[in-house]
């Protein structure tokens, strides 16, 4: 993912559609209009549409995105180190609770994911793609705490809350892997033993939850109401039980997600092979239920922990696809990806654990050859994600260069009072635009460039107001601009850093 960031700054980027929308809703964060809701969805009816619940990840991009300049590049490296932070702190936890044994296996089960799906999804705010990561670590707190650790709870709702305020199909994964985890929690080491971290827990989630209750009360309707009324009235069918059950065990294709050849990686191609076999799906299945119950039999306590999380994720994931209604797009069960590969490697561990207890003499041996051959395919996954980082494009690449050829000269009209624009770059303005061909994309992109630009020449205006020089700013443009430099005049990326 760094190699993926120093390739992306080769590219001017120029956001459009849903990023453009995306770098908005960050830029307000910290002001007058800062968001208390996610980005527009396909919730309700246009003009009359609701969002994803919750404002989260806008604030977390906020840091980065503004200490690299506020640029389109910025925002891409924003979503990047969301993504390093989750998947280190997955490792971090998994090393807290086992070592560097479990810390190593942990971290081959986010390789594998991080081929999985491709720096091209991993290295992009978009709201479907960003909860990847952080539901990664949603996955390894709820096994964590259903075997005991309940001090892993506040890790997970913060994490959990990240997925469900960015892109609403988690929402119901992630309160029912909270209350199943919970549950049994409580079963193994009772509710005085936890009680203080599902304390801090609650009141974790009570802060992280305030923004949309917010909205909620000083809108009407509120968010919250449009996204209830959405989903409980709709008048579209959902896909039903055997389309559900078919693309459950598409998702559970291992062999197929792994070894495709999709440009964006595996798991988008495979999502996207509606037609491919489900045999190797229900293999993946029945093996699996046979390790559970081995597990339950030898009485491993973890391992009975992790399959009761793996379980009761799969019944979450088959009724979410189940209700799914219109049309299936692929993005709306990636996060299904992760619970394939975390299934695969419970079914390695629970065989293995049942090999060595009947060969404890040379399971020392094996096991040597078991770290070897993880290794191995640890390297070999990385070593294909660097090479594909090396070569990553920015998103929706065409769209955005085009746009950048747009935007300089119309930023330059517009600050030199051309047509219409005769109040300069003081007035306001009216941007509309006719698309048939990529639904306006590129006009909220050409938007958000001319916010950016009077965004980044309000703020240099008040640093040299601070220092008493805002007077000089006209004749500083004309010395910038006649030594080549372009501070005001060039292209408006150039004037965040």
């Amino acid at each position: 993912l760094i190699v993926a960031a120093i390739a992306l700054h080769r590219h001017r980027y120029f956001p459009v559609l849903d990023l453009a929308m995306t770098e908005f809703r960050v830029r307000d964060v910290g002001g007058a209009h800062t968001p208390l809701i996610g980005l527009p969805g396909r919730i309700g009816k246009f003009p009359a549409q609701g969002s994803h619940p919750g404002p989260l990840s806008f604030y977390l991009l906020t840091p980065v995105y503004r200490l690299l300049g506020s640029s389109g590049w910025s925002l891409l490296v924003a979503a990047i180190s969301v993504n390093v932070a989750a998947f280190s702190t997955t490792v971090a936890m998994a090393f807290r609770k086992g070592g560097w044994r479990l810390a190593g296996v942990v971290a081959l089960w986010l390789v594998l994911i991080i081929r999985g799906y491709g720096t091209s999804v991993l290295t992009q705010p978009w709201n479907p793609y960003l909860p990847l990561a952080a539901w990664t670590l949603v996955l390894l707190a709820a096994w964590m705490v259903a075997d005991g650790d309940h001090a892993a709870l506040v890790p997970l709702v913060v994490a959990g809350t990240l997925c469900a305020q960015t892109h609403v199909p988690y929402l119901v994964l992630c309160v029912g892997v909270f209350a199943v985890a919970t549950v049994v929690c409580v079963r193994r080491s009772g509710w005085a033993a936890m009680r203080t971290s599902f304390a801090w827990s609650v009141g974790a989630g009570v802060l992280l939850w305030l923004p949309p209750l917010v909205d909620q009360a000083i809108h009407a309707p509120g968010n919250i109401s449009m996204l209830r009324e959405h989903f409980t009235n709709t008048t579209e069918q959902p896909i039903g039980l055997g389309a559900g059950v078919r693309l459950l065990l598409r998702h559970l294709d291992i062999v197929s997600a792994l070894t495709s050849r999709g440009g964006n990686g595996g798991f988008l191609a495979a999502a996207s092979e509606a037609n491919r076999s489900l045999f190797v799906g229900a293999l993946v299945l029945i093996v699996w239920v046979a390790c559970a119950v081995l597990s339950w039999r030898m009485r491993h306590r973890s391992l009975v922990a992790l399959h009761t999380v793996l379980g009761s994720v799969l019944i979450f994931e088959a009724l979410s696809m189940v209700r799914i209604f219109g049309k299936v797009w692929y993005y709306l069960t990636l996060w299904a990806w992760a619970v394939t590969v975390a299934l695969v490697l419970a079914v390695v561990a629970t065989l293995w654990c049942w090999w060595s207890n009947r060969n404890v003499a040379r399971a020392q041996r094996a096991n040597r050859w078991l770290l070897a051959g993880g290794c191995l395919v640890a390297v070999a996954c990385t070593a294909v994600s660097v090479s594909g980082a090396v070569s990553a494009q920015v998103p929706e690449h065409r769209l955005s260069e085009a746009l950048g050829q747009l935007i300089e000269p119309t930023v330059a009209a517009v600050r030199q009072g051309v047509g219409a624009a005769t109040a300069g770059e003081k007035g306001t303005y009216l941007v509309t635009w006719t698309d048939a061909l990529v639904f306006g994309s590129q006009g909220y992109g050409l938007v958000n460039d001319l916010e950016r630009a009077v965004a980044l020449l309000e703020e240099l205006h008040g640093v040299l107001d601070r220092l008493g020089v805002a007077e000089q700013l006209p004749r500083l443009a004309q010395q910038f601009h006649d030594a080549g430099l372009g501070l005001l005049h060039g292209p408006t990326g150039d004037l965040g850093p």
